[in-house]
């Protein structure tokens, strides 16, 4: 059925994969004496079962000792059948007319699980403070507390999901040529989106969250986005984006400037370059993830950037639903005692901003290795200077 698309031609990962995973998260419930644990995180639902819809609808996964029980929007049945590998079978429905959370509470007392003890993903993003209360009140009790129990079977990627954050950085590699192709005077950071996106997309990348591109003074402006700006000379441009392969991004980020740039971004780009590989060359198994963050940031204080360098040098890189930062799971900080294993993936953005003036940041996305790192992104890791 390959004319239907991708996912009708083979799963993204076999179903002995998702297995694997599910028994690793079962063994997190009984460690912390969960019986029954409830998902609510769009990333998690992905990462189990293989689920994948852009519908942001009231859903929720039902973990067990022996069952997985989808919880869907009527309209998601489809979907749901479609995309997930395991526990399709098993999906119960709410109806538009109904109360989801009374309807999820009514499906474990059907389904015998009301009383037994109820984990809940409480630091889901999706999980809504209304809906969390209204839960509590369904159920009669405080439930658990399941935050974390899928975090530790995503921690260390498997050899397929490393495969797709490969492909998924060769997209990023082709919008990044692209953009710094298209920048030039009299463009707008409008024109620069495009173009980067058109280049993915043709090159096959699936969805992926708005590229930050940021321009001029508001390149000193932190998770400033394009605005319909026009290109000036001696401006500085702030790249940061990714591809998107089978759920699984490769994100990047580089910093170009118009015709000239001056020698404040210069420096600037100097630091964090220093700072970036600083950290490439400190990680390997065993190593603390503040040893990580200590070496970027020495490089970048010592070039006297200190007080624009008060962030984390970098965070855990997974499913891209609808974000590509896993720093819920793991990250690169300050005096973080965490020591980094095989199989960890990161990306790691040292950025430097004066602010409404000029900001620049180079990142890479790296996977940590038996005996050290290796990237994974491939692109010229130096400050671009437009030539028109």
């Amino acid at each position: 059925m390959a004319e239907m698309g991708y996912f009708f031609d083979d799963p993204k990962f076999t179903k002995e994969e998702y297995l694997s995973r599910v028994a690793k998260v079962r063994a997190e419930m009984k460690a912390k004496d969960i019986e029954v644990l409830i998902l609510f995180s769009a990333k998690n639902f992905y990462y189990l079962t293989g689920y994948e819809s852009g519908a942001t609808y009231y859903q929720a996964m039902i973990i067990t000792p022996t069952e997985i029980i989808p919880f869907l929007r009527e309209m998601e049945k489809v979907i749901g059948d479609t995309t997930m590998t395991i526990a399709a079978e098993n999906t119960v429905l709410w109806q538009d007319h109904w109360n989801p959370t009374q309807a999820l509470a009514d499906t474990l007392k059907k389904k015998g699980l009301y009383d037994l003890r109820i984990g809940i993903e409480k630091n889901a993003p999706n999980l809504v403070v209304h809906d969390y209360e209204a839960l509590v009140k369904a159920l009669g009790r405080t439930p658990l507390d399941g935050s974390r129990c899928v975090d530790s079977a995503r921690l260390i990627k498997t050899p397929q999901e490393i495969a797709y954050i490969r492909k998924a950085a060769k997209m990023t590699s082709i919008g990044m040529a692209a953009a710094m192709e298209s920048v030039a005077v009299g463009k707008t950071d409008n024109d620069l989106v495009a173009d980067l996106e058109s280049a993915m997309l043709k090159a096959g990348s699936e969805q992926f969250r708005n590229p930050i591109v940021s321009a001029g003074p508001m390149s000193g402006v932190a998770h400033a986005m394009h605005h319909r700006y026009v290109l000036k000379r001696g401006d500085a441009i702030l790249f940061e984006f990714s591809g998107c392969w089978c759920g699984y991004p490769g994100p990047m980020m580089r910093s170009a400037a118009v015709l000239e740039a001056s020698d404040q971004v210069k420096k600037m780009a100097d630091a964090c370059i220093g700072g970036l590989e600083a950290a490439i060359n400190t990680i390997k198994p065993g190593v603390t993830s503040g040893k990580v963050d200590e070496a970027c940031r020495l490089v970048i204080e010592n070039a006297g950037f200190e007080p624009w360098f008060r962030k984390r040098t970098g965070y855990g890189l997974g499913v891209f639903k609808p974000s590509w930062s896993e720093g819920e799971v793991i990250d690169l900080k300050r005096d973080d005692p965490r020591e980094l294993q095989a199989g960890m993936v990161f990306h790691m953005p040292p950025a430097l901003r004066d602010p409404k003036k000029c900001g620049v940041g180079f990142s890479e996305s790296v996977l940590v290795t038996e005996h050290g790192c290796e990237v994974l992104t491939n692109f010229s890791r130096k400050l671009f200077i437009s030539k028109k």
